[in-house]
């Protein structure tokens, strides 16, 4: 497919600071794929975002939801993850996926050197069939987005709180009249066909934008896009613009009582839309009320969502001070005088800039362009933004004030009537899909080759080539081909392999096909990394940890010890010690020992007290009970282990290439992962592994690294 690069935008400065230029090209596929680039050479990663025109606005009523519960279920990137999830998960730094009242936006970031692995992911989940969506998944994402709902509880996402609020704020049948989370009911009632609706009307090429901003040529992006989402049908194409809202006409005061709600008085106001400057000047005048606030009832103020377009034509105060409705006052004075906006203009200045220097997340670069392009119709609207805050006069923002802050929407919340506590970790009501594991896989050795088959009748095959060090070789026939095509793929092998075939294919016929080749050669063992290897230049100090179990340790419960560890510290850490970010901790098998590697990337000078806290975690792993959070987290952890074996042909057999790498019969692997599914229910103590020795390992700039880990090993 052709694409036209159809528009090059480059930001002269505005400001006698360069941090307020921004390079922006745009370019559109024959398909009709909106394409996004800002390039910034300064950096050594890539956000790459893909953002549909569908968000909770596009909801009817009985739907409140679905576009949320959507973004949870959109299928993943089998074909595309069957032969790169190594490098996938190797490279991937963060992802996510958000819904907002105009889109729908799934990001990520990684290094720039791995700008077309994502893409390809992107493409290859928006090519996935509707069909592929199964009731075991709208189950299974139903519980994670019910489970949101809980976690949301006394916080100010909570949807308890916000949907009766916009419902008051907006009125019923307003687009913006209902939360992006829904309602309980309605995710409750969504149904498997009108999720597959959904992504028929809304998830096509014409509909969809790439975003990619940080270290990438834009030439390259529009050459990968064409590439791999060139041949994806445009389907239909929405109009993404912003709904016109007016100011309320009049002062409202409305009540809410919810579960572990906390006291307070919420100001919610009405906005223009986006990329009506006056927005900005309501950002400045709320900065100046928040502040007035704070200075003369000694109130405690914030907002309870951003501003920008996620928050629907909406923008809120959180008031908490003993005499909370004497800020009606405060606001009545404030909207009377003319405040200097000198100070909250330079703050917000300072948000722009800040965006401008990151990559993936709100307020990000990625979000405001893509907004901007989408709702306003240039990428460019919300630096115009900046220039309409550097030059505003005080007279402009009180004029915006009185029109827009004059009539809030007056929210006094207060805890529900019971005194029952809400209990995050209940089960909820919604029917968990049964575990099927295939018994028709089958596991045995065949000439030093480790050979897991699984006869299915479909139009193709699959084969693995799993080599015990090194990547995965993998090929697709039809059955009538796949003879020639397993001896093609077996004369690539170097070294001691394993082999994985799905698909209507005899066993016997691969068996005949290993007993061709000659005698496989041992295995070497994986070597620990060395203590110390200096790396001029490095920007911080990556600290690996190796965890050893004994050879006779449960793979499994290794294995969950993996996942517990990578989220414990990724959540954890991440809230309580700035410093860490994007830890890693992934399975491997060591000199046939089960074991976990653990990455932490950390500013050198922290390093020791790094290691110091992760070793706390790691001691916890036997004695530290789940959770109520961790529990659900464990069974759907275990169930989207044991799921992906009744799964499509593609599926399965990545599945059994993950259990070749834990070096597990089957049965074992199945019956241990079952076992382990249903312990977490009964809130059983899963018995978790200790390791048997610990290695400690740093790489980074010696001239920056704490003398503590240079050269030798703790």
């Amino acid at each position: 497919m052709r694409a036209a690069l159809l528009l090059l935008l480059v930001c002269p400065s505005l400001f006698a600071s360069s941090r307020y230029d921004l390079e922006v090209t745009t370019a559109k596929l024959d398909n009709g794929l909106t394409i996004l680039v800002s390039r910034d050479p300064a950096v050594s990663d890539v956000a790459v975002e893909l953002w549909f025109r569908a968000g909770s606005a596009d909801e009817a009523p009985g739907q409140y939801g679905l576009a949320h519960l959507f973004e949870h279920m959109l299928p993943g990137a089998t074909r595309v993850l069957a032969v790169n999830r190594p490098l996938f998960d190797r490279d991937r730094l963060d992802s996510n996926g958000a819904t907002a009242t105009e889109y729908t936006r799934f990001v990520g970031r990684y290094p720039a050197t791995s700008l077309e692995v994502p893409i390809a992911v992107f493409a290859d989940r928006m090519a996935a069939s509707p069909d592929a969506i199964t009731e075991a998944d709208l189950a299974k994402h139903k519980q994670t987005v019910l489970a949101e709902f809980r976690n949301g509880a006394g916080r100010t996402w909570d949807a308890a709180v916000l949907e009766p609020v916009r419902r008051a704020l907006f009125g019923a049948g307003h687009p913006y009249g209902h939360s992006t989370m829904g309602s309980t009911l309605d995710v409750e009632a969504a149904t498997l066909d009108g999720m597959r609706r959904w992504f028929r009307r809304y998830y096509g090429a014409a509909n969809a934008m790439l975003v990619v901003v940080g270290n990438a040529d834009p030439a390259r992006v529009v050459e990968l896009a064409r590439k791999h989402f060139g041949s994806i049908p445009p389907g239909s194409a929405y109009a993404a613009t912003a709904t016109a809202v007016a100011p309320l006409p009049e002062r409202r005061f409305f009540d809410v009582s919810a579960p572990e709600a906390t006291p307070a008085l919420d100001l919610y106001w009405r906005t223009p839309r986006w990329g009506d400057p006056a927005r900005q000047d309501l950002a400045i005048a709320k900065e100046l009320l928040r502040e007035r606030l704070q200075q003369e009832l000694g109130c405690e103020a914030r907002d309870v969502e951003e501003l920008e377009a996620a928050a629907g034509g909406m923008m809120s105060l959180r008031v908490r001070c003993g005499d909370a409705m004497r800020a009606l006052a405060i606001l009545d004075g404030f909207l009377t005088s003319a405040p200097s906006i000198d100070a909250a203009r330079e703050a917000r200045l300072a948000i722009y800039g800040d965006a401008l220097g990151r990559l993936g997340w709100r307020p990000s670069r990625a979000q405001l362009l893509g907004e901007g392009l989408w709702l306003a119709g240039d990428a460019r609207t919300y630096l115009r933004h900046i220039e309409r805050v550097s030059s505003v006069t005080p007279q402009q923002v009180m004029a915006t004030a009185r029109e827009w802050l004059r009539h809030p929407l007056v929210v006094r919340i207060a805890p529900a009537s019971t005194t029952a506590e809400v209990d995050r970790g209940a089960p909820l009501d919604v029917p968990v899909p049964s575990i099927a594991v295939p018994a028709d896989v089958e596991d045995g050795m065949i000439g030093g080759v480790r050979l897991l088959s699984a006869r299915r009748a479909a139009p193709i095959a699959i084969a693995h080539l799993v080599p015990r060090d090194g990547a995965v070789l993998s090929v697709t026939a039809t059955p009538a081909a796949f003879d020639r095509e397993l001896r093609a793929l077996l004369k690539r092998a170097a070294g001691a392999f394993d082999l994985v075939v799905v698909g209507d294919i005899e066993r016997e016929r691969v068996s005949a096909r290993l007993r061709e080749l000659p005698p496989m050669p041992p295995a070497a063992a994986v070597a620990d990394p060395p203590p110390f290897t200096p790396k001029a230049g490095a920007p911080q100090t990556t600290l690996t940890a190796v965890l050893t179990f004994a050879p006779d340790a449960s793979v499994a419960r290794v294995a969950l010890a993996a996942d517990l560890l990578r989220a414990r510290l990724n959540e954890r850490l991440r809230e309580q010690e700035r410093w860490v970010y994007s830890v890693g901790a992934r399975f491997e098998r060591r000199g046939g020992a089960p074991a976990i590697v653990i990455e932490i990337p950390v500013r050198d000078d922290l390093a020791v007290r790094a290691m110091e806290t992760t070793k706390t975690y790691i001691a916890a792993l036997a004695t530290e009970a789940l959770t109520a959070a961790e529990v659900p987290q464990v069974r759907a952890a275990e169930l989207r282990r044991l799921a992906a074996l009744a799964s499509a042909p593609s599926d399965l057999a990545q599945a059994l290439v993950n259990i070749l790498r834990t070096g597990e019969p089957y049965e074992d692997y199945t019956r241990t992962h079952q076992a382990l599914f249903e312990s977490a229910a009964e809130g059983q103590s899963l018995d978790l592994p200790v390791p048997a020795r610990i290695r400690w390992t740093a790489t980074g700039d010696p001239a920056r690294v704490d003398p503590l880990l240079s050269g030798r090993t703790p």
